[in-house]
């Protein structure tokens, strides 16, 4: 028997959140680094294969890590070892055989893709460069999933900081050798960084899970029987969240067909277009996704959290962790809202040194707070096994932000802020359809006052003190990256603040436990 030491909620999503935070500034401060080192348009064509990579490794890494998080966190609760290690083995067979299949037809139809589908030649070498990484990041995907079901989120962890530093000291170190790349090969070399930083992340899962069933694993033997039963429980679970993810993916894929066409159809050249959108995707979107540094580590936490409940019908237990997942979930997003919306003028031009970038950020903040209750939900109703809700919230948010990118980007009043308000509108519009099926499934109370409105009044006070306060620091002289900081910081204390004097600061009491 495997000896695991369970920790609570609050302390794996802390490790977690410490984790995502540090692999955050370390990729924020690599794409900055990046983006003047190789220029929008390098960006720009990185950001242009994404898209379709995504769409394949999708398949085999959405769905199938939170269904083994959710498989095994049930076996955990019911100490059944064996079930538990052999899913894992049997799952990480199958996702291995689909992925390498799936990496190998990528590889062959590059040419195609890059010609037939991106139209953009400057594509082939990036998709060649990509391809290793559907197999890699599937099998680390099913170890993460492993992990997180056993509540010990520090290998996960590891190899995410292990995988960032990699990627980070051999893309650099190219680039710093070598002369100045043309666009393709610059891309090109970022896929490649991407690649070596995922194959050192799978080591070291790989190496932390074969020390925990060095001996048990042993003892296990395969039933075709089991497997099948194994894996219609697997599929049943993984394929409405993969279906999610898929659509995601094509509308990501539209997105990058439409959005340079559209622009075009504005005013814009086709290098002006494409520029546009490495902005858009490379610079604006990884500031407004700070905070899933904590979100997210949340929202995957509570997803086996919720399994062991509902395994153990606990519903009591489940209301309270919707409860505090939800309003820790909100505190967060609008605190880095009121910050991201204070220094959102300056951020694009300090950091990637590109004027127009403020702007995105600036209209792009305001859906911060939806996005992060919206994946908040989205977490709880995939703990509790209802995956077909979440698949059809997402399309119906989905289809209005495709909607928007369609007909508001190619109008000249709109152009890039077309698609920003789509995303705005999906990212509400699905939050509130997932709210309003948990409180019907959960019974959890929606509080409205405590999720929604008082977040929002404790912004009011954080974005009127650094409004104030950071005119006069720059006017000092001082470093205006150290003037946000030390905004950053009365920002957080006066949001602080006003929370506990609204009651909605959890209690010390809650961290203890």
């Amino acid at each position: 028997m495997i000896e695991i030491k369970k920790k609570s909620l609050l302390y794996n999503a802390f490790i977690l959140t410490c984790a995502n935070i540090l692999v955050r500034i370390l990729g924020f401060i690599y794409k900055i680094i990046l983006s003047r080192k190789i220029g929008p348009q390098a960006i720009g064509l990185f950001q242009l294969v994404f898209p379709i990579y995504m769409l394949i490794i999708t398949l085999t890494t959405s769905g199938i890590p939170i269904a083994i998080s959710r498989i095994v966190a049930e076996h955990n609760a019911k100490k059944d070892t064996f079930n538990m290690l052999y899913s894992m083995r049997i799952i990480t067979i199958v996702v291995s055989i689909i992925s390498f299949i799936l990496s190998l037809a990528f590889a062959l139809n590059a040419s195609f893709i890059s010609n037939s589908i991106l139209r953009d030649p400057k594509s082939y070498p990036v998709i060649i460069a990509i391809f290793p990484c559907i197999f890699i990041v599937s099998v680390s995907s099913v170890h993460r999933g492993f992990f997180y079901g056993i509540h010990d989120v520090v290998p996960p962890a590891s190899g995410e900081v292990i995988e960032q530093l990699t990627r980070i000291a051999l893309v650099m170190s190219v680039l710093y050798f070598l002369p100045p790349l043309k666009i393709e090969y610059a891309a090109s070399l970022a896929a490649l960084g991407m690649v070596i930083g995922e194959l050192f992340g799978l080591l070291v899962l790989r190496t932390k899970y074969k020390t925990y069933i060095s001996d048990f694993c042993k003892k296990i033997s395969v039933s075709i029987r089991d497997s099948k039963n194994l894996l219609k429980r697997l599929f049943s679970i993984s394929i409405p969240i993969t279906i999610t993810r898929i659509v995601s993916s094509l509308i990501q894929a539209l997105n990058i067909i439409l959005i340079p066409q559209r622009l075009q159809l504005a005013g814009y050249t086709s290098n002006q277009a494409i520029s546009q959108f490495g902005k858009l995707t490379g610079m604006a979107m990884p500031i407004v996704f700070l905070p899933f540094t904590v979100t997210s580590a949340l929202a995957v936490i509570i997803i086996p959290n919720l399994s062991e409940s509902l395994e153990l019908k606990d519903w009591e237990a489940i209301k309270t962790k919707t409860s505090k997942a939800t309003l820790l979930t909100s505190l967060v997003g609008f605190l880095v809202f009121s910050l991201i919306f204070s220094f959102s003028k300056d951020l694009g031009e300090v950091i990637f040194a590109q004027k127009n970038v403020g702007e995105m950020i600036f209209y792009m903040s305001f859906s911060i707070p939806f996005l992060c209750i919206y994946h908040n939900f989205s977490s709880i109703l995939n703990g509790i096994g209802k995956q077909k809700i979440v698949t059809l919230n997402f399309i119906i948010g989905a289809a209005i932000q495709l909607f928007c990118t369609y007909f508001l980007v190619s109008n000249p009043y709109f152009k890039i802020n077309g698609f920003i308000l789509g995303f705005t509108l999906d990212s509400a519009v699905s939050m509130t359809l997932n709210g309003i099926w948990v409180y019907k499934i959960t019974k959890t109370k929606i509080k409205t006052i405590n999720w929604l409105i008082k977040p929002f009044l404790c912004t009011l006070p954080a974005i009127y003190s650094i409004n104030n306060i950071y005119p006069i620091l720059k006017n000092t002289k001082i470093n205006i990256l150290l003037a946000m900081a030390i905004c950053c910081v009365i920002g957080t204390v006066f949001f602080s603040a006003t929370a506990y004097i609204l009651k909605i600061m959890p209690k010390i009491k809650d961290f203890k436990r």
